[in-house]
């Protein structure tokens, strides 16, 4: 193998090295790169800036087969170059397909040991466990694989932490750990804007999570969410127990 399709296949693995998972081998490979390649080295930091805010959004380590999914992403979404001379606009607009492709690829790993951690001491079977998990990194996988998709990231009060995807025109928010908001009530979503909460969707508990979505969000506005009465509010009855900004 040539030394330039050896640095692809090395650049390769930039998102699952963010993620810390990758073999001493892998690694020293990666480390190697980024020493001699200052594009190699940025995208790599732009990585571990999306690896580091999701793994603050859940206080577990990404789980080992997070790894398997990730490499399959990669190798799926390669990019391949035709044969003959390519103009340096080209190559810059193809190195920018693949820095977004690598980005996209780290934050659905790091999502999904969010969106996986389903209680192992909750009650159900092991079917409906799986079935949830599919479903929410399902929702999160679609959103992420838009161009203008962004990250977002709280504590919950009273425990559990959120995370939102968004893009110009589209919200979604995932939480794990929180706690179940009682008796006839619900997680409700607010779209803050101008001053102004703009009620949202409604979401109960699953195995200490919940997801909620919107497709009314827009660039400026934060998201709020509350504990409301079944069926929602038309304006906040309570603080929020969480707010993200689009910062």
């Amino acid at each position: 193998m040539s030394e330039h399709g050896s640095d692809e296949a090395t650049r390769a693995l930039l998102g699952a090295w963010a993620l810390d998972a990758v073999s001493d081998d892998e690694r020293a490979a990666v480390d190697a790169l980024l020493a001699r390649d200052p594009d190699a080295a940025r995208e790599a930091r732009e990585l571990l800036a999306v690896a580091a805010e999701l793994a603050a959004a859940t206080a577990r380590p990404v789980p080992a087969r997070v790894r398997d999914a990730t490499l399959a992403v990669v190798a799926t979404t390669a990019q391949v170059t035709a044969p003959g001379t390519v103009s340096g606009a080209d190559d810059l607009a193809a190195a920018r397909v693949r820095r977004r492709t690598r980005v996209r690829t780290a934050a659905v790993a790091a999502v999904a040991a969010l969106v996986l951690a389903v209680p192992v001491g909750v009650a159900w079977r092991q079917a409906d466990r799986a079935t949830l998990a599919e479903e929410r990194l399902a929702k999160v996988e679609q959103m992420l694989a838009a161009p203008d998709a962004r990250l977002m990231a709280a504590d919950v009060a009273g425990g559990g932490r959120a995370v939102a995807v968004v893009t110009d025109d589209s919200a979604l928010v995932t939480a794990s750990g929180v706690s179940d908001p009682g008796a006839d009530r619900v997680y409700q979503l607010w779209l803050l804007r101008d001053g102004v909460a703009l009620p949202s969707a409604t979401s109960a508990t699953s195995a200490g999570g919940f997801d909620v979505a919107t497709t009314e969000f827009r660039p400026g506005d934060a998201l709020a969410v509350t504990v409301e009465p079944a069926g929602g509010s038309t304006a906040p009855t309570s603080d929020p127990v969480v707010v993200l900004t689009d910062a």
